[in-house]
């Protein structure tokens, strides 16, 4: 599915597997934790036309080698034309993404830790399907506030992985995602045009804490040249 204004990335995260998987499980706790991730999606997805709108976003990466490297992707939005700029040490990428055409300056082939922190941003979130086996729903205090855990297992062929995701209880953003070795805390959600998002980002991958982001949302008044 396409992104709009970046806000979700809807991933397919789960294969399908039998029916006879999918009916193990208790059906009350499905339909539960189907619709706590549906409310998900929907308080941080636009219900509207967004105006103009500028998405600013600094990152820091930590390598393996315990070093870190700053960075920042900057996001702006008319209408269906989008510019996109990102620099990270010596890289530094603009584009301008028409309708019809792509314009850039000279390609550089961007750092890994760019890619990473592209797909988290501004938020990741998923959905069930039937390769998914939602076990409980838990109560939890995440970050200061009551949250809701749902805990599943995803078969893939022969691989059994287990999971979850967390949501505020209150008002129903995404607050944790524990999927395979990936890690993501979402946390300061803030309002834009009538959106809940995070304006902090923690990624761990098995355990190992990989990216710290801050984020922020404006809208532009006026035209844009």
């Amino acid at each position: 599915m396409l992104p709009f204004f970046r806000t979700l990335r809807l991933l397919p995260v789960f294969m399908r597997v039998s029916s006879i998987h999918l009916r193990a499980q208790d059906m009350p706790i499905r339909v539960e934790a189907v619709r706590l991730l549906e409310r998900a999606n929907g308080v941080s997805r636009p219900g509207n036309v967004l105006s103009n709108r500028k998405y600013e976003v600094t990152f820091r990466a930590y390598r393996l080698d315990g070093t870190t490297q700053d960075g920042v992707f900057n996001v702006i939005r008319s209408g269906d034309i989008e510019r996109y700029e990102t620099a990270f040490g010596g890289y530094h990428a603009i584009s301008i993404h028409y309708p019809d055409r792509i314009v850039q300056n000279d390609y550089q082939p961007p750092p890994p830790e760019t890619l990473e922190v592209d797909p988290l941003t501004p938020l990741l979130i998923g959905q069930f399907d039937k390769s998914d086996t939602i076990h409980s729903i838990t109560p939890a205090t995440l970050f200061g506030r009551r949250a809701k855990c749902i805990h599943f297992e995803t078969v893939n062929g022969r691989t059994r992985q287990s999971n979850e995701i967390c949501v505020d209880e209150e008002l129903g953003m995404l607050v944790r995602w524990n999927v395979g070795e990936d890690l993501i805390e979402d946390t300061d959600y803030s309002l834009f045009e009538g959106m809940l998002l995070p304006t902090r980002i923690r990624y761990y991958i098995s355990g190992k804490l990989r990216m710290e982001i801050e984020q922020k949302f404006s809208v532009i008044p006026g035209p844009i040249d």
